[in-house]
């Protein structure tokens, strides 16, 4: 009877470790640290940043919330003391500690903030947070159509929204043309089809439409956004700034193209709006700026500099 009961427990503790997610150095914080992450990918940045510090509070050598914490974190000063913190307290030989390397070398310049996340993703692949990063990666190094690949295997396969969040804004963000734009709507409906509930799936489809000017279903939808949760940060503003845009748009105004001809404006604004997704505001200011000087015409870039700008406003005022 003993040997069964200890066999039992080694099969346990196997399928435990084989679960095909990193191991991370969370301690006693690790359900504070996954519903951190968890909402940290369905963009509830507030949410996450507590639950991250309820985590190191519940334990101080959470060397994870620290990660995440700057991850999640806009001040530069802040995050540089977070991520730093974390790698002080990692352990040598970690895989997590790849990643906490990487992004100390990144806030100090060098290197970038993903490079540690492809090969850790190749061991781990059942990590969904692991598949984000790695498709970052491969985005920034204008490894596009890899990425796409990427994250519609590991979405089939882990049935995470974000990961078709992200599959469909490889579309939004890289389209040359209207119906390259348009392949991008199926992965946000299937980010709706597996997480009804997250306010951000609707943000997303929102936004989907706004940007094509089709401000009814674009208000519908951030309208709904709130609905499914008051909470979300990004609900009434975007709303808010629809219904704007809506009142200033009319029959006779001149129109605008939401992309444009130019290869270089583009390379900006993909740049702006990857800066923008990881709540790097400056920096994406500027980006959307450079696009508008190479293109006075980019209207997509016009909009998403005034968002911008008042997402600035509102960091700088609370």
């Amino acid at each position: 009877m003993k040997r069964i009961l200890i066999l039992l427990s080694f099969l346990a503790i196997s399928c435990q470790s084989n679960s095909g997610e990193m191991p991370r150095q969370a301690g006693q914080a690790s359900n504070e640290l996954m519903n951190g992450l968890e909402a940290m990918h369905h963009v509830r940045f507030a949410e996450a940043r507590a639950l991250f510090l309820e985590g190191i509070e519940k334990d101080p050598n959470c060397a994870s919330c620290y990660l995440n914490l700057g991850n999640a974190e806009q001040d530069r000063v802040l995050r540089r003391e977070y991520l730093e913190t974390a790698l002080d307290l990692a352990k040598k030989g970690h895989p997590e500690t790849k990643l906490m390397e990487a992004a100390v070398n990144w806030i100090n310049g060098e290197g970038g903030r993903f490079d540690a996340h492809p090969d850790l993703y190749k061991k781990y692949k059942g990590d969904k947070f692991l598949a984000s990063g790695a498709y970052r990666y491969l985005q920034f190094n204008d490894r596009i159509d890899e990425g796409r690949e990427l994250l519609l295997e590991a979405g089939e396969r882990l049935k995470a929204g974000h990961l078709y969040n992200l599959l469909a804004y490889s579309y939004f963000w890289n389209a040359e043309s209207d119906e390259e734009y348009d392949k991008g709507l199926p992965f946000i409906e299937k980010y709706i089809e597996l997480n009804p509930n997250e306010a951000n799936a609707y943000d997303s489809l929102a936004e989907f439409h706004l940007n094509k000017g089709e401000f009814d279903k674009a208000i519908e939808n951030y309208q709904l956004a709130f609905e499914v949760d008051p909470e979300f940060e990004w609900a009434t503003r975007n709303l808010a700034l629809a219904k704007y845009q809506q009142k200033m748009a009319s029959e006779d105004a001149k129109v605008m193209q939401w992309t444009s001809e130019s290869d270089e404006a583009k390379s900006a604004f993909n740049m702006g709006m990857w800066q923008f997704y990881n709540l790097e505001w400056e920096q994406a200011n500027e980006s959307f700026t450079n696009a508008i000087e190479m293109d006075e015409s980019f209207a997509l870039a016009y909009a998403m500099r005034a968002r911008t700008h008042r997402l600035m406003q509102n960091q700088s005022c609370c």
